[in-house]
């Protein structure tokens, strides 16, 4: 199972999507059903059907339209990062199955859209997701598809049988928070393009946030005892979430959008306007929550040991205690009090 996506930092070329309005209408009804009713899982699964027959309906033009070869150039960042740090992505990307491609336009990310959120789909009904992260995943899903909603139009099909094990939740896991990381960097960087929008175009990447914290729940979703025999053996040695290019990518546009509205309003904030400042606050609190559920994935898979990462470094610490740095570090982003 292999997924394509851009080249860090790059925005997917203008393609027209291979999406119809169906998949938005029928994400955006489940959504509904899940916020209105305490549904148990059969109940859950019927409410899925309509949205998994549609999606599988684009399965052979989703497949065709990733035959695109993933480029080898040498240029892996249009961030102009150092060798050591694209070797990392690299090494990450080839453990998790991601091919790059300077050349990927929205066709092809709205096929892996496809691929990514019907296994989902599939999968869902067997996971112990709680209720609020199976309503984060479905609410970004419903924002992307309604992102990428076009012409394209199809017959509801019948998806491929799942051969679910660990490592298709972990693989698969990762490749949804990827697609999440790059609608957030997306929204965000139109935060940083039109600033005078920020409080409604801060929606988006907020939402896709959502989707990436509760995806890293999804992609865990298995007995620890799994990941201590089996997950972290597959890992090569000083491996990290940091080396993930799509999600460093997603933080380096908050850096790009704090720059911006110094340069509109000045390095105070008693200068910018409450309603961007309101709105910047609403995005900080869910980043802060997003480092809560780093956490809480760390302390109840890895322990309270080290990650891979401080091992190689030989640090004495643990992944719990570094995350929580990060998040004491975040609290103070965007200038906010």
């Amino acid at each position: 199972m292999r997924a394509l996506l851009p080249v860090p930092g790059a925005d997917p070329a203008p393609g027209p999507s291979l999406l119809g309005p169906e998949p938005a209408r029928l994400a955006r009804a489940a959504v509904e059903r899940l916020e209105a009713e305490p549904l148990d899982r059969p109940t859950l699964q019927t409410c899925l059907e309509p949205l998994i027959a549609q999606l599988a309906g684009y399965l052979p033009v989703a497949r065709k339209a990733l035959e695109l070869q993933p480029s080898t150039a040498a240029r892996f960042s249009g961030e102009h990062e150092p060798e050591a740090t694209l070797a990392h992505y690299r090494r990450y990307d080839a453990y998790f199955g991601v091919d790059r491609s300077e050349a990927v336009t929205w066709t092809e990310v709205s096929a892996q859209l496809v691929l990514t959120s019907l296994r989902w789909l599939q999968d869902l009904p067997g996971t112990m997701l709680a209720r609020g992260q199976q309503h984060a995943i479905l609410l970004g899903l419903t924002s992307a598809y309604t992102e990428l909603a076009g012409t394209g139009t199809t017959a509801p099909g019948v998806p491929e049988p799942l051969e679910a094990d660990v490592f298709f939740r972990w693989r698969n896991g990762h490749h949804l928070f990827a697609l999440g990381s790059l609608f957030g960097r997306v929204a965000l960087e139109r935060c940083a393009a039109s600033l005078e929008r920020l409080p409604e175009l801060i929606e988006p990447a907020i939402v896709h946030l959502r989707l990436t914290s509760s995806a890293m729940a999804y992609t865990t979703d298995f007995p620890r005892s799994l990941y201590v025999d089996q997950i972290r053996p597959s890992l090569p040695e000083g491996f990290s979430g940091n080396q993930n290019s799509d999600y460093n990518h997603f933080k380096l546009a908050k850096g790009k959008l704090l720059k911006a509205v110094i340069l509109a309003h000045g390095p105070h904030t008693d200068g910018w306007p409450e309603p961007l400042l309101a709105a910047l606050r609403r995005f900080r609190e869910i980043d802060q929550l997003d480092l809560d559920q780093h956490i809480l994935v760390a302390a109840e898979k890895v322990g309270l040991g080290p990650s891979l990462r401080q091992r190689a470094r030989g640090e004495d610490d643990s992944a719990v205690r570094a995350l929580r740095r990060i998040q004491a570090d975040r609290a103070s982003e965007f200038h906010l009090p």
